[in-house]
């Protein structure tokens, strides 16, 4: 094999051209020219490779598509035909409407039996009182006299105070009797009498209860219990006092005048 020429390209290995080189043989480098070439082509062929890909996954052209912004037109409603109107409006009268639930009885307590009190007309509304007393006294309803004991005294069902009087016993009461009708009630009437002693310079006069007894001196008076009025009179000196007289006593009463 000769010695390659200037222009042609140094094909050896490496290490031989090392070796040529030392030994004085010009050498030219190629490699900048190939690789510029090598790297076109390169390019060249990848520029055809992406325009088919491109071609390939391309489509067709996408399509216009013109969007307006005007209101669309409410589409009218179609016309029923007269038969079908009519069924409709007969279904919307006979439609039953709901039903309502009846509400639940409650049941009603029974109602007491109401009593009703039966009055007999024919019954009588009165009754009788039959008194008796001693001493005799009178008896008055109110300003009403009913008359002196013994009596019978016909009064209304029901109860009654009643006054009883005896101006020469000083007595003047009042007591409650109660009366049934068509019943007769008796009552013995029993006052508690008592003796009053009156002690007094002479030519004094006395009064009780409204009751002019006379001038002292006095004798024993009869009276009976509870409370009087006594009035006193001399040489026109007064004197006035209410006392008290217990049932069945002997009172002694001394003025000082």
């Amino acid at each position: 094999m000769g010695e390659p020429r200037t222009d042609e390209i140094d094909l050896r290995p490496v290490w031989r051209r090392g070796l040529a080189a030392r030994r004085g043989v010009p050498q030219v480098d190629l490699r900048a020219p190939v690789y510029m070439a090598a790297g076109a082509l390169i390019a060249v062929v990848a520029m055809e490779l992406g325009r088919s890909d491109s071609k390939e996954q391309a489509g067709p052209p996408p399509l216009a598509v013109k969007v307006s912004l005007e209101p669309a037109a409410e589409a009218p409603a179609p016309i029923a035909a007269p038969e079908e109107a009519a069924a409709t409006v007969r279904a919307k009268q006979t439609r039953p409407a709901a039903e309502v639930p009846a509400p639940i009885a409650v049941p009603e307590k029974a109602a007491a039996p109401v009593r009703v009190k039966e009055t007999n007309p024919a019954a009588p509304l009165t009754g009788k009182l039959v008194l008796e007393s001693v001493p005799r006294v009178a008896v008055y309803a109110g300003a009403r006299a009913l008359g002196t004991t013994p009596c019978e005294i016909e009064l209304e069902a029901g109860t009654h105070e009643l006054r009883l009087v005896s101006k020469k016993s000083f007595i003047d009461v009042a007591r409650k009797f109660r009366v049934q009708a068509g019943k007769v009630e008796k009552r013995a009437l029993e006052f508690g009498l008592s003796t009053l002693r009156v002690d007094a310079p002479d030519g004094t006069k006395l009064s009780i209860d409204g009751r002019v007894i006379g001038n002292a001196p006095f004798e024993p008076i009869e009276i009976a219990e509870g409370t009087h009025h006594i009035v006193l009179v001399r040489d026109g000196e007064k004197l006035e006092e209410r006392i008290h007289i217990p049932p069945s006593r002997t009172v002694d009463y001394r003025a000082s005048l």
